[in-house]
């Protein structure tokens, strides 16, 4: 009788330890995913403020600090280039042109010719040319443009340039593109424009056969 109570009181612990192993797994269980929750919203939690804050802050301190403005600045503002520049910039200056050819013959190539709409102060309408003379030299290229109102009047500028150009006298109708890529010798002279600049100036042109 005895012994049967014991094993029954043996039996009853044993379901009871195995209950409360059972209910203690359970909560460590929980208590595990709870904590594994908890530091993942911590380590969620830091990588926020690091990307944002502290990467924002570093970029906002980087762009704030003038370090390297001030520097470059400085070590201009020191240089005695810098002084001599700026007492240059307070004296008035005219840079004036130098001709690049002499005065004289050249032979020449005319290149595109453009032509452009113009209105007058006083309401009339008219077309400038623009008749570009290529001239080789040893030193490049030099291009020297005639610029005229277009007309057939024989004491315009226009007149005897296209005369000259053409050989013969022109007539209404002539298509200017048509004096593109003609060889001619051009008579070169100088002028002189208000600030003291020279420009060259065609003066007499004549077709080269």
């Amino acid at each position: 009788m005895l012994k049967n109570l014991k094993n029954k009181n043996l039996s009853a612990n044993l379901a009871s330890n195995k209950a409360l192993q059972a209910m203690l797994g359970e909560e460590e269980e929980a208590f595990e995913q709870e904590t594994d929750f908890d530091l993942t919203a911590d380590t969620y939690g830091d990588n926020a403020d690091t990307d944002n804050a502290d990467t924002f802050g570093d970029e906002f301190e980087a762009e704030d600090t003038p370090d390297a403005a001030d520097n470059e600045f400085e070590s201009d503002a020191g240089d005695d280039d810098w002084e001599s520049e700026e007492d240059d910039l307070l004296v008035l200056k005219v840079i004036k042109r130098e001709a690049r050819l002499s005065k004289g013959d050249y032979p020449a190539q005319i290149g595109t010719v453009a032509a452009e709409k113009m209105s007058g102060k006083d309401g009339s309408n008219w077309v400038k040319v623009t008749l570009p003379f290529e001239i080789k030299t040893t030193g490049g290229m030099v291009t020297v443009p005639f610029i005229a109102s277009m007309s057939l009047s024989p004491k315009g500028r226009f007149y005897p340039v296209i005369k000259g150009i053409l050989g013969h006298e022109p007539q209404a109708g002539i298509n200017l593109r048509e004096l593109q890529g003609i060889q001619v010798r051009v008579q070169i002279d100088h002028r002189i424009d208000d600030q003291g600049s020279v420009w060259e100036e065609v003066k007499r042109v004549k077709r080269v056969s």
